[in-house]
């Protein structure tokens, strides 16, 4: 495999994040404190904390994203009803009127 297309794959870059990811992790494995206003968590692993977080991150963003599409979907359906009853309107109108004369314009 040539250099140019190692560095070119994009699972090259999504390899190099993970392992990234994992030396940060490991690195941060201690116990801490964590205080929330009257709740208090004493000696959770920082490991565990970033990964939980990590997890709860990635789904919220992934659902968000879900949601979002979803909408969207409906609104793009929505409008292209719209613009099809408005068409069909609009045709009924033009075939009623074919055989009237239309206005004289000044």
């Amino acid at each position: 495999m040539k250099t140019k297309d190692l560095f070119g794959s994009k699972y090259f870059y999504v390899a190099l994040v993970a392992l990234l990811g994992l030396v940060f992790l490991f690195q941060n494995n201690r116990p801490v404190t964590i205080d929330f206003f009257f709740w208090t968590l004493a000696s959770a692993n920082l490991l565990v904390l970033l990964v939980l977080f990590l997890v709860i991150g990635a789904a919220a963003g992934f659902f968000g994203s879900q949601f979002y599409n979803m909408r969207r979907k409906q609104r793009k359906e929505s409008a292209l009803r719209k613009k099809e009853t408005l068409e069909r309107k609009r045709m009924r109108g033009s075939t009623a009127t074919e055989g009237a004369q239309s206005p004289p314009l000044h």
